[in-house]
């Protein structure tokens, strides 16, 4: 497939091409990315690209070395609106001071907008915008290739009446630091939003009894409290032809809880969950959670090699409520990691301070914003500080010794 493509400049010998879907190039993709890792290859990327969040476009970059691909990046492309985007919580002061915090931060939000290229993905939290093949570049060419390779996606873009005002680099952990100096000299400003909650080395536990015998006594009380709340609460496995029948159901259950989050890119499509299914199989699963004949809730987990990710949910406030609804989601995708063998569960963003008292840990994930205005890209640090959210939780640790690292 012809596709646009540029000579890098900063790295001799490396070229960039674009691409606007995968769709035509599923093979050559396939064998560029990582082979182990669902959330580079086409079976979920084709997904997105049928079932888009609202708004959002996407691009590939390839990238080659003598003629051979040695890696490739993933483009989200969004028109961001920070007052839309960032959902700011009660402030906790209150009075003339607090007023006044509230005004400034959403004045603020209110002038930042623009559409950027997003070299990641809004649905997931994780490292999966780019990757290279072992030793085809130094971490310091991989990051120059990557902002050039950006600059020309940009072309492109623009080229199609899309105005690109900047570059987002998302998730990379936060002890990344041979990546997180070369992205800071090459004029990208760096920011946190939410910490990764990883509840890993789950597969030391044999079994869900295994897990309860670890934890100190204030938390078996705490799970055998949230199981009597649960009451008559079923837990259902959903197929293909059930999530059709219940998917507008889902969606409106998955909006209320994200109009809680404190920070939302995405708008989920309606027919996401479903197209999930069709393409992942058995490696994507939906549970619905039922009063009797009432669907109340329900959760969904991907399979992604030795990770097992928790996905969208969505829940009846009023249960989650009266029956601990979501927390004791969590202990059902505890124990599906559990008896799946898997060795860490990636529980994403939000609500940090309930995940963690199951024993998931906070991993901080730095993001990388370059607005090309060069005197705007100077204001960055100050807008960004600005618009941070709330860090307002206290890390828990269920277990009877302190547990560490993946």
């Amino acid at each position: 497939m012809d596709s646009p493509n540029y000579n890098l400049g900063q790295v001799p010998g490396v070229s960039v091409h674009f691409f606007p879907s995968l769709d035509e190039i599923q093979e050559e993709w396939a064998n560029t990315m990582p082979a182990d890792n669902l959330f580079f290859q086409p079976a979920y990327l084709l997904t997105l690209e049928k079932a888009p969040p609202t708004g959002v476009k996407f691009g590939y970059l390839i990238f080659r070395k003598n003629g051979k691909n040695i890696g490739g990046a993933i483009l989200q492309v969004q028109y961001f609106k920070a007052n839309q985007n960032i959902n700011y919580q009660e402030e906790a002061a209150i009075g003339f001071f607090g007023t006044l915090s509230r005004f400034f931060r959403n004045l603020v939000a209110s002038k930042v907008e623009f559409y950027t290229i997003i070299c990641g993905n809004m649905m997931l939290t994780g490292e999966y915008g780019f990757a290279f093949k072992k030793n085809a570049l130094s971490p310091k060419e991989e990051l120059k290739a990557l902002d050039e390779g950006l600059s020309f996606a940009q072309q492109q873009y623009e080229q199609k009446g899309i105005p690109i005002a900047g570059n987002l680099l998302k998730d990379f952990f936060h002890n990344n630091h041979e990546y997180s100096n070369q992205l800071t000299n090459i004029g990208y400003h760096e920011f946190q939003v939410q910490p990764n909650m990883i509840l890993p080395k789950v597969n030391r536990w044999k079994d869900f009894d295994h897990y309860l015998s670890d934890v100190t006594s204030k938390y078996r009380v705490r799970y055998r409290r949230a199981r009597k709340k649960a009451g008559e609460l079923k837990r259902v496995e959903l197929s293909e032809s059930e999530i059709i029948e219940k998917q507008a159901l889902m969606h409106n259950m998955y909006n209320e809880v994200a109009e809680n989050s404190g920070f939302n890119l995405v708008n989920l499509n309606k027919e996401y969950l479903i197209e999930l299914k069709r393409n992942l199989g058995n490696r994507f699963k939906v549970y619905g959670y039922f009063q009797g004949d009432s669907f109340v809730g329900f959760n969904s987990t991907i399979a992604n090699g030795t990770e097992l990710e928790a996905h969208f949910l969505g829940f009846v406030k009023k249960v989650n409520k009266e029956s601990q609804l979501y927390l004791n989601m969590l202990y059902d995708i505890l124990e599906e990691g559990i008896v799946g063998g898997f060795h860490d569960i990636v529980f994403a963003r939000t609500a940090m301070e309930i995940k963690s008292s199951l024993g998931a840990q906070g991993y901080d994930m730095n993001c990388y914003l370059k607005h090309q205005n060069s005197f705007t890209n100077k204001l960055l640090p100050s807008i960004l500080s600005v618009l941070k959210p709330e860090k307002d939780w206290v890390p828990r640790n269920p277990f009877k010794e302190i547990t560490s690292g993946f």
